[in-house]
Parts: structure tokens; sequence; C-alpha cells
């Protein structure tokens, strides 16, 4: 048999135009305030109760998107959208600043709420697994922390909401990134290359 050949998933989630001041409005979060997007799932491997640890003492708002979002307590900056349209998704993702996704077993190449974050240009911040995808560079795409360490992710949270350099600077790599590895008609090559075609 030949050699199993591994294909991202890529982004689920199709970029949509949208009008940014409108959408923060809409959310009531002010221009100038920093908005975080969280997939909320109840997915033991999606750690997204760290988000919202150290978001609690940071000036920053959580976008909550996905199911989950409902058993989400409210509170002050908090947004929960519940589940969405990947159009809305899509218009949500461009109103935010950053993305925080970490995920007990790190980031992956089936990670599509991670890659649907860079496809649209946001920083994404995630983690490193004990035993970590090694398909592509991800640390050439996002910053990342030990998957055991909540600590180094909420200080790595706090460095992205209080530094726009260093978000800018994540936000050109993960598109870069992006472009190089996870872009739809570069997956669709790779599929027909393993089939052969």
């Amino acid at each position: 048999f030949d050699a199993p050949v591994m294909i991202p998933a890529g982004s689920n989630i199709p970029k949509v135009p949208a009008d940014r001041q409108a959408v923060r409005a809409r959310l009531g979060i002010p221009e100038g305030e920093v908005a975080c997007a969280v997939f909320a799932s109840d997915h033991p491997a999606h750690l997204t109760a760290w988000t919202a640890r150290a978001a609690e003492r940071l000036p920053v708002h959580l976008v909550v998107m996905g199911s989950a979002a409902s058993r989400w307590t409210p509170g002050p900056r908090l947004h929960l959208l519940g589940t969405l349209s990947a159009e809305e998704i899509s218009r949500t993702l461009q109103a935010c600043d950053l993305q925080a996704a970490p995920y007990l077993d790190g980031i992956s190449a089936r990670r599509t709420a991670a890659a649907a974050g860079l496809a649209h240009g946001l920083p994404v911040m995630s983690t490193l697994g004990p035993l970590p995808d090694t398909t592509l560079p991800w640390g050439e795409a996002m910053p990342l922390v030990p998957a055991d360490d909540a600590k180094a992710f909420g200080a790595m949270l706090e460095r992205l909401v209080s530094d726009a350099a260093k978000r800018r600077k994540w936000s050109e790599a993960g598109a870069g990134f992006y472009r190089e590895h996870l872009a739809r008609e570069k997956l669709d090559r790779r599929f027909c290359e393993a089939l052969g075609r």
C-alpha cells in the first residue's frame, strides 16, 4: 500500500463582505477596544475555560460563537452569540481583533475553527499538544504555548490584547501561512495529486 497522505481540513467558513464597524456596533463593542473570537464547544479537547479565566482580568471583549455559548455565565464584555450561519460567523470574525483557540491535544490540521480565523486574517493563538502535529509548521502561523500550561496561555492573551503591533505581526504571518498551506485551491490540488490525477 502507498503511504497515507495527510491533507489539512482548511476553513469551512468562506469570507463574505462585512461592515466591521456596523457589526461591532450591533454587538456593543466600541471601536478601539479589543475583541477576541472564541468558538465554544462541549468537547473536552477545547480549553475554552482557559480563555474565559484569562479574560476576566483583561480589557478584552470575548465574542463567543457555537452551541455551547449558552452554557457560559453572562458577564461584562461577554457577547454570547450561540449558533450562527457561516455568513454570520464570517462577519463576526471580521469584527474581532484576535482569536483564542486552545486545545488539549494542540493545534492540528483538522482544526477548522482555527483555520477559519487564519482565513479571515485574525491573529490566532493556540497550544502545542504532547504529540504535536508536524504536518505543517504551525509556529510560523501563530503563537503557541504548551497544552498543559494555562498560565502561559493567559500571559500570551494578555500580551496580544495589549500590543497591537504583535497582533498585526501574527495577523500577517497567519494570513501568509493560510495562503501557502490551507487555501482551498492548494488543498484541492493536493487532493487531486493524492488520487493520482
